[in-house]
């Protein structure tokens, strides 16, 4: 490991940054935004892009469970049948034989 990398890898350990995947993504801000963004980056000797993905990251922990799109997903496959988690499997299996 080259020291830039191990500094970088200690910098994130300390902040408790943990890499994922990113995804780019463009924004428009206005000029008191992106001014304010930078000051609160500087304060906190982080980039802007740490800032923009934490606040990300809160904005959408804050979102109440039955706004949650993923709570869209509960029921969606109600089958009327009692059983599914413990015989999940034989049902998969029957489907896929009568197709």
């Amino acid at each position: 490991m080259t020291i830039d990398i191990i500094i970088v890898w200690l910098y994130n350990e300390i902040r408790g940054i943990y890499v994922a995947k990113k995804h780019p993504f463009q924004v428009y801000l206005d000029d008191r935004q992106f001014e304010a963004l930078k000051f609160i980056a500087r304060q906190k000797e982080v980039p802007v892009a740490y800032i923009i993905r934490e606040s990300v990251a809160k904005y959408l922990s804050e979102i109440p469970a039955e706004d949650d799109p993923g709570m869209q997903l509960i029921e969606l496959g109600n089958s009327g049948k009692g059983d599914i988690a413990e015989k999940h499997d034989n049902y998969l299996i029957r489907h896929s034989r009568d197709r």
